[in-house]
């Protein structure tokens, strides 16, 4: 018998073994396997390559990292015969890639590199013991976060600004008169407004409170044009008069809003337990790397970096790569690299 026709016996009886295999988990079975049982259903060769065999429980491995969706699939016979036809093709690729001595490129150890670290911060991570924080490591967060859980009303809006009084009350009779959806609006401030901070994103103003409310970092809009916009009982209305302030006149739409949000400290509890437990979780997984950094004595020359130089030979990065180059600076490379060919 050829080893090609082997291999055709071999994947028969794999896929027997795998459609049994995952039907008793789709089912759910509450019959529990015996642990020596198991371990011989697992020990099961399901394809064998080239005198290297794949395991039953290699098969079960794989299928256990994908998604649930693709798990309740896979009790299909056909489906799990696409994907141990992926595990082959895998293992092939792997191997070929092996004989080429690829094994060894700068871009597989690298690959390696970072999934060993990965591990590793997984591993540390699950050494550590979730404990319950106290009382007071609860309410020290609260208090330095109380402006997550106390939040005033907010409201956000879109508008047109427009030096000319006479030019504005033409325009917002037609928009009165018209109606124009939040889109349509948008559209409008992008022709009409003399604001050109906010003209080009359609006259948007962003969420904000009132000035009593406003606190470090949110936007900072006039008391009359505050005042307006809070006075418009729906998102989409429309402030049936110009808005005068020292810039000119405003057209204003409300365009949403936020309740007040005051969360006492026993109302937010759950949430702080929550929150505490990852940072101190995080906090001891930093701590263990803060370790290994004394344990392998790691010296920084930051000094260095003022002579680093980026390779950027092999092309622009795929667009919206974070760090990446900007569409502009992508197009200038790409006209270059035309103009040199």
């Amino acid at each position: 018998m050829s080893k090609k026709q082997q291999t055709g016996i071999y994947i028969s009886t794999a896929c027997i073994l795998v459609v049994a295999a995952l039907t008793i988990a789709a089912k759910g079975g509450s019959d529990k396997v015996d642990s020596e049982e198991d371990k011989a259903r697992k020990s099961l060769v399901v394809v064998e390559i080239d005198g290297v065999e794949m395991m039953l429980g290699y098969f079960e491995a794989a299928a256990g990292k994908q998604s649930p969706l693709m798990r309740k699939e896979l009790a299909d016979k056909t489906k799990s015969l696409e994907f141990l036809d992926k595990l082959i093709n895998m293992e092939l690729l792997a191997a070929e890639a092996k004989r080429r001595g690829y094994d060894t490129h700068a871009e597989v150890k690298s690959v390696k590199k970072n999934q060993l670290a990965s591990l590793m911060h997984k591993k540390i991570a699950d050494e550590i013991k979730d404990e319950e924080p106290g009382n007071d490591a609860l309410l020290k967060y609260y208090e330095e976060h109380s402006d997550s859980y106390n939040k005033p009303e907010k409201v956000r809006a879109r508008h047109i600004l427009m030096v000319d009084k006479e030019k504005a009350e033409n325009l917002l009779k037609k928009i009165l008169a018209k109606k124009p959806s939040q889109y349509e609006f948008r559209r409008m401030a992008q022709e009409n407004s003399e604001d050109e901070s906010t003209r080009l994103r359609g006259g948007d103003l962003t969420f904000f409170s009132r000035p009593e409310d406003s606190r470090e970092g949110d936007p900072q809009v006039p008391k009359v044009l505050s005042d307006a916009v809070f006075g418009l009982k729906e998102n989409g209305d429309i402030h049936d008069k110009l808005v005068e302030t020292e810039k000119g006149y405003h057209i204003v739409m409300r365009t949403g809003h936020r309740k007040k949000m005051s969360l006492s400290f026993e109302e937010a509890k759950d949430r702080l337990t929550l929150l505490v437990k990852r940072e101190m979780r995080k906090n001891s997984v930093e701590a263990g790397i803060d370790a290994l950094k004394k344990e392998f004595k790691v010296e920084l020359h930051e000094e260095n970096l003022k002579d680093v130089v980026i390779d950027l030979s092999g092309g622009p990065p795929e667009p919206g790569a974070k760090g990446g180059l900007t569409h502009r600076e992508r197009k200038k490379i790409k006209k270059a690299l035309k103009a040199k060919n």
